[in-house]
């Protein structure tokens, strides 16, 4: 997913919307670059998707965690 943000080619239909979205908030932005990060070392990001996915939510981060 993180290389299909970065190239020109079109996504797989399942994940079209989220590449697009993704691509037009870049542009957005003086500087971004997308990487890949292990689950292991993005817990809270897991963690919250897969919250979401298991109670059909979705939502909106309003606050910022200290490391």
């Amino acid at each position: 997913m993180v290389r299909k943000c970065d190239d020109d080619q079109d996504p797989p239909s399942d994940i079209a919307v989220v590449i697009h979205d993704c691509k037009v908030l870049k542009k957005s932005f003086s500087s971004c670059d997308f990487g890949f990060v292990k689950r292991e070392c993005n817990r809270a990001a897991h963690y919250c998707t897969q919250k979401a996915l298991s109670n059909g939510m979705f939502g909106l981060w309003t606050s910022i965690l200290s490391p």
